[in-house]
C-alpha cells in the first residue's frame, strides 16, 4: 500500500481539476486555436489548457477532442449584466459567443434559449443579434402597455418591398421581452423598416415603448388578412391547388447537407443523401460545390455554408440525373415556374432560410476574386405542394412537413436572386 501512495498522488496531479464526468467535448474544427475556443465558450484559455492536460502554448489539430471546462462564476454575474443589457431580458451578441455560451453564462438550458429567439439549438450567432434570455424578471408592467396590434390576434407575416414608412402605419407599445425581431416577425415587416420609421440610433428598444410600424395592416381588416394577403399579392392567382404525392420526407444526416437531402427526396429516393454528397465538388464558392464542412457543428454561419442549385446541380450530373436550375428570374415568373413543376408532378428544391427567418445576405469574395452573394441561415427545402395560400414543403434539417405564405414564399426567396432546382 505504501508504493501505491506516491502513484495515486502522482494520479491527482495528472487528472484536470475543472474537468467533470459530464463536461461538454468541442470538436476542434480547421483553422481553430486553443485561444478562439476558449473565447467562443467564454472561458479562459488556462482552464481549457488544464481541462486537457495541454498548456496555453499547445497546438490544437483539426478533430481533436476537448473537454469545455465550467465557465466558474459567470452564471452569478446573469443578473448583472441582464440589467445592463436591457430592462427587458435583453443580451447583444458579443465576438465569439455561441448559444451554448451565453446559455451557461445566464443559467439556461441551450434549448430554451433557441426557442425564446426562434433559432435552432445548434445556431450560429451574430455579433450584434439582441438574444432574449427566458426567465429574465421583467420590468414593472407599464398601466399603457397594450398594444394596439394585439398578441393573440397577430397580422400575419407580409412581404416589404421597402423600408420607407407606409400610409398605413400603426402604433405598437412595446412588451415586456419584446426585441425588433420578435416585433417585425409577429407584424410582418422588417427590422430595417421599423428602425427607419422610428429613427432608431441602435436595436435597443425598452417596455412601454411607442413604436410607428410601417406597412402594416391597421386593426379594422385584421380579421380580414388571410385574403387580403392574397388579393394584394399580384403573384398569386385564383384556384391553385397542386400536390406531388408520395414524395418522402428524409431528415438531413449532417448538420450542413440539406440540399443534398432534399435531393434526395426529389429523386423519390433513388438517390441518397450519401451518394449525392460523395458525388459533389468542393468549393469556396457555392455556385460551384459545398462551401465548408459538411458536418460543421453550427449552422447558420457563411465560412460552413453549403451549396446553391447550381452547384447541387454538378453534382447530380455526375450521378446521371438531369436537371434544371432557376436563378434570377423575376418573381412572377419564378412563382409560374414552380407550380408548373408541381402540376407536372416534379418536386422543387427552393433556396430559402431556416423557418424563413428574416436576414441579410452579405457579399464574400471568394478564392478566384470574385464575390458571391452567401445568407445566414441558408436552407434548402422541397416544396411539394402549392395553393392560393402558400406552399407545403418537406424540411430536411428534422424531417418535418411545414406551410408557409406565398408572402415569405417572395421574401426570402428574393435573399437567393429566386433559385430552385428541379431533378428529372
Amino acid at each position: 500500500m505504501k508504493r501505491l501512495a506516491p502513484i495515486l498522488l502522482l494520479l491527482m496531479f495528472l487528472l484536470p481539476a475543472t474537468t467533470r464526468a459530464d463536461a461538454p467535448i468541442h470538436i476542434v474544427a480547421y483553422g481553430e486555436t486553443l485561444y478562439s475556443i476558449a473565447r467562443r465558450y467564454g472561458v479562459s484559455p488556462q482552464a481549457l489548457a488544464s481541462a486537457n492536460g495541454i498548456t496555453t502554448q499547445s497546438w490544437v489539430y483539426a478533430g481533436q477532442r476537448l473537454k469545455i471546462p465550467s465557465a466558474g462564476g459567470n452564471a452569478n454575474a446573469a443578473p448583472a449584466q441582464i440589467a445592463q443589457a436591457s430592462p427587458s431580458g435583453i443580451y447583444v451578441v458579443r465576438a465569439g459567443d455561441t448559444l451554448y455560451a451565453v446559455a451557461r453564462k445566464f443559467g439556461v438550458s441551450v434549448n430554451a434559449l433557441a426557442n425564446a429567439n426562434d433559432i435552432p439549438p445548434n445556431g450560429f450567432l451574430y455579433t450584434g443579434w439582441q438574444l432574449k434570455i427566458p426567465g429574465a424578471p421583467p420590468p414593472a408592467p407599464n398601466q399603457n402597455s397594450a398594444p394596439t396590434n394585439t398578441q393573440s390576434n397577430p397580422a400575419p407575416k407580409s412581404d416589404q418591398q421597402s423600408n420607407r414608412p407606409s400610409d398605413l402605419a400603426i402604433t405598437y407599445i412595446v412588451q415586456p421581452g419584446d426585441t425588433l425581431y420578435r416585433i417585425a416577425v409577429r407584424i410582418g415587416v422588417t427590422i430595417q423598416a421599423i428602425v427607419i420609421a422610428n429613427n432608431l440610433s441602435s436595436q435597443f428598444i425598452y417596455s412601454g415603448q411607442r413604436l410607428t410600424i410601417p406597412g402594416a395592416p391597421s386593426n379594422s381588416t385584421q380579421t380580414n388578412n388571410s385574403a387580403n394577403a392574397a388579393a394584394n399579392n399580384a403573384s398569386i392567382s385564383g384556384g391553385i391547388n397542386l400536390r406531388v404525392a408520395k414524395v418522402p420526407a428524409y431528415r438531413q444526416q449532417q448538420t450542413l447537407t440539406c440540399e443534398e437531402s432534399a435531393a434526395a427526396m426529389a429523386t423519390f429516393g433513388a438517390l441518397t443523401e450519401k451518394q449525392i454528397v460523395a458525388a459533389m465538388a468542393r468549393s469556396d464558392n457555392p455556385f460551384e460545390g459545398i462551401r465548408g464542412e459538411t458536418n460543421y457543428e453550427l449552422i447558420g454561419g457563411l465560412t460552413h455554408y453549403g451549396t446553391y442549385a447550381q452547384g447541387l446541380q454538378k453534382g447530380l450530373t455526375k450521378l446521371g440525373r438531369t436537371s434544371t436550375t432557376y436563378y434570377g428570374q423575376p418573381y412572377e415568373k419564378f412563382k409560374a415556374s414552380i407550380l408548373e413543376n408541381l402540376r407536372q408532378g416534379r418536386p422543387v428544391l427552393w433556396w430559402t432560410t431556416w423557418r424563413e427567418s428574416y436576414q441579410k445576405p452579405q457579399w464574400v469574395k471568394v478564392s478566384n476574386g470574385t464575390s458571391v452573394p452567401l445568407t445566414p441561415y441558408e436552407h434548402t427545402v422541397v416544396i411539394v405542394a402549392a395553393t392560393d395560400a402558400g406552399i407545403t414543403y418537406h424540411d430536411p434539417y428534422d424531417g418535418s412537413v411545414r406551410f408557409t405564405n406565398w408572402a415569405n414564399h417572395q421574401r426570402t426567396s428574393r435573399y437567393f436572386n429566386n433559385m430552385a432546382l428541379v431533378v428529372y
